[in-house]
């Protein structure tokens, strides 16, 4: 037989919930290898027993075989005595160790788990929550590590004896799949009215959702994370009713396909596109539109649309009874978190929903869906959540025990273990008091329950949120926005300072008390200094101004000409307002009250956006700048604009916006074309980032913000700079919006205190 081993494994990452347990199982008795396995509460307990070759070959196919929704970040092994098991097996696990586990997020349904329920010989065919030890719910549905079914949603749910047969068979792909279940024993659909009154259940509840969509009803389905409110997709009139209802005047709305060539008849689907949309992830992908053939009002203003495919059985299923596309879009009221308890879904969703589909399996943890879209022929993630959530990152040297609070909009947390940073899903902004709960709720779950013993890593600006009910006895650290913004991309790219960033933003709170948003700063390892930035200008009415890109135009403006400015009556933001309210906006800016002065780049483009007469006022955040890129990339070739760069008395380089809006205003005049001039503004200021970074001995540029979430911006720089001999750096698996500052807010803290 050979010399005979010992050997005990500790295995940790994401290996709980992805089906390494049966793996390890199969491979063990395939090495006639004996022993057990077992999950415990921070990582994966191994023991075996036998040749010295065969645990070699075991120790190899750790690494390379594994499940592949498994992560190994580390693995601790040690030789032991021989005990002389006859046998391997999966042992019950146990609650011991005080580390934080890697949660898996929640996988698409796989094929082996579609082919069944779509085929009419097998037991679960139609089956709508059909999974498998590879596919399925993991985080929406977990209580706590060991990722057990006792210790999920799914423990309600009793398995029937076929199910326990596949459960407990070693050669049965159902080995150990927590979430197994069937018609007989799982979760069940049910349909409900308007009212909240139960209409009929399982296959009924199904066509009765069908025949409702098809009537041009606003149904709202609970899918992984939550409800999701669904109209048909190529009806004007339901699109417009639903937009009524949620009271959502243009912000656009994702739409789902049953597959990929049904979407491709109406957007332009890259290789890359279609491989990330095919993903077991799912995630919404803003994709390029090509034809009209959906309701005209689902992005309206956009050349592109946020396309998905089916992440559960269910639907698959309903896509194809329909047989055309559906909306799908958070089911919430303004503000306010996903909901995913149907108590609030009837109270919250009343004269919303039409209908309710619904089904008895709890949501633990909602979690919206994931937004990326393709820049630079790689992933940007615009919002982390289903799929992708919760997210781990490895940073060398970084505390333990610091959480980061994350952002007034697009929040999401971070918390700091043992050189390991958990980022959780997308919380939302934090208007409401429910988001707030819900952001506070998170903490509580990510630190378990330890919130007076973290160092608590937070945003400089005064309003942002309350916190202190959360933090109380906890150390305190404040971290500048848009160093939070860089070191999140370091994070992303997994590269450390010495770096030039340039943080390109809406807004943050900066060392002077105004609001920056057009900042480079140089990063060391402890210490930031701001270097450069965009010239200042001030916008009336202070936060109504995010809200009215004509008056941000109106501040630009008014930086270059003074008070004549409102004697040209050809301007096209100007001509939104009344006299009276001309005069309100000449006073606040000759007296300089309700004002902010800001460096804003969010702003700048929003300026530019109204001067153009593209988009006056907004309903959703970013919204002009997304139009004004739309019409950019329509553009044959850019106008020739150029910012000049001039030094302030600080000694800080500014960026001059000045030269482009004089000659944009000629162009106008002149009758260029706006798609040419729009594509020209993008240019300049990409042209500028490589004039700024030639002032400074430091190759490598980091970019982040929410003005990077802009294709045509973020690969005009990214070019720019390649071609100039620069290394640039921009996101991927970190937003580069305000859903990433919470990754640079704890890792910045770590760094200072180090």
């Amino acid at each position: 037989m050979g010399h005979l081993l010992r050997q005990r494994f500790l295995v940790y990452g994401r290996v709980q919930g992805v089906g390494f347990r049966p793996f390890v199982s199969r491979l063990a008795l395939s090495l006639n290898l004996k022993g057990f396995i077992k999950n415990t509460k921070n990582c994966v307990h191994i023991e075996i027993e036998g040749a010295k070759e065969a645990i070699n070959r075991f120790t190899l196919a750790l690494s390379r075989e594994t499940p592949s929704q498994a992560k190994i970040d580390y693995l601790e092994s040690i030789t032991l005595a021989l005990e002389n098991d006859v046998s391997f097996k999966i042992l019950s696990s146990i609650e011991d160790g005080s580390d934080f586990g890697e949660i898996a997020p929640d996988i698409a349904v796989c094929n082996s788990c579609l082919d069944e329920v779509l085929d009419p010989n097998n037991r679960r065919y139609r089956y709508a929550f059909n999974s498998c030890a590879q596919c399925g719910p993991r985080y929406s549905i977990i209580d706590s590590l060991p990722f057990d079914r006792s210790n999920t949603s799914m423990h309600e749910f009793s398995l029937c004896p076929l199910c326990k047969t596949e459960y407990q068979d070693p050669e049965n792909r159902r080995f150990h799949a927590q979430t197994i279940s069937c018609h007989e024993c799982g979760p069940r659909l049910s349909f409900f009215d308007h009212q909240g009154h139960l209409v009929v259940r399982d296959r009924d509840a199904l066509a009765q959702t069908v025949e409702a969509l098809r009537r041009g009803a606003i149904l709202a389905i609970k899918g992984v994370g939550g409800f999701q409110l669904c109209v048909d997709a190529r009806s004007d009139a339901a699109v417009l009713e639903l937009r009524r209802r949620k009271q959502r005047k243009s912000k656009p709305f994702a739409v789902m396909y049953p597959a990929i060539a049904a979407a491709k008849d109406v957007c332009f689907i890259s290789e890359q596109e279609e491989k990330i949309l095919s993903a077991v992830e799912r995630p919404i992908v803003l994709v390029k539109l090509k034809a009209q053939r959906l309701s005209k009002y689902l992005a309206p203003g956009l050349s592109w649309l946020g396309v998905m495919l089916p992440a559960m059985p269910l639907h698959y299923l309903l896509l194809q009874d329909l047989g055309f596309p559906i909306v799908v879009t958070s089911a919430n009221i303004s503000d306010q978190p996903i909901i995913s308890d149907e108590k609030l879904a009837f109270s919250h969703l009343h004269g919303i929903a039409d209908y309710f589909l619904t089904y008895d399996r709890d949501i633990r943890w909602p979690i919206d869906d994931s937004v990326v879209r393709v820049v630079c022929d790689r992933k940007l993630m615009l919002r982390r959540a289903r799929g992708y959530s919760p997210g781990y990152f490895k940073v060398s040297n970084l505390k333990a025990g610091i959480l980061g609070s994350g952002g007034y909009l697009k929040n999401s947390i971070s918390y700091s273990v043992s050189n390991c940073l958990f980022l959780g899903p997308y919380i939302g902004d934090l208007v409401t008091p429910e988001a707030r709960d819900r952001h506070a709720l998170q903490i509580k779950k990510m630190t378990h329950n330890q919130v007076a013993a973290i160092t608590y890593a937070k945003d400089l600006h005064p309003d942002f949120i309350d916190a202190d009910r959360l933090q109380s006895g906890s150390i305190q650290r404040g971290v500048q926005h848009h160093v939070a913004h860089i070191v999140s991309c370091l994070v992303d790219n997994d590269i450390v300072p010495p770096v030039l960033g340039v943080a390109w933003d809406g807004a943050g709170f900066g060392d002077d008390g105004s609001l920056w948003g057009g900042e480079f700063i140089k990063i060391s390892s402890n210490s930031w200094r701001r270097v450069a930035h965009m010239r200042g200008f001030l916008l009336p009415g202070g936060a109504q101004a995010a809200k009215e890109p004509c008056r941000a135009a109106l501040g630009l403006l008014y930086a270059i000409y003074g008070e004549s400015l409102f004697l040209n009556l050809d301007l096209i933001p100007l001509g939104v307002f009344s006299a009276l309210e001309k005069t309100n906006l000449l006073q606040m800016l000759q007296r300089n009250v309700q004002i902010y002065h800001t460096t804003s780049m969010g702003r700048i483009f929003d300026a530019f956006s109204a001067i153009l007469g593209i988009c006056q006022r907004v309903t959703y955040e970013g919204q002009a700048a997304a139009m004004l890129e739309s019409v950019a990339c329509k553009a044959y070739a850019p106008r020739p604009y150029v910012c000049a760069l001039v030094k302030s008395l600080d000694d800080i380089l500014v960026i001059d916006w000045e030269p482009v809006v004089r000659k944009v205003l000629i162009d106008l005049e002149n009758g260029h074309d706006l798609a040419e001039i729009a594509a020209g503004i993008h240019i300049a200021f990409a042209q500028a980032i490589v004039a700024v970074a030639g002032e400074f001995h430091e190759r490598r540029i980091a970019l982040s913000g929410g003005c990077f979430q802009n294709a045509y911006l973020t690969q005009a720089v990214v070019k720019s700079l390649k071609l100039a001999g620069f290394s640039p750096f921009w996101h991927e698996r970190i937003p580069p919006n305000d859903g990433g500052l919470a990754v640079g807010q704890a890792v910045w803290a770590s760094w200072i205190t180090q």
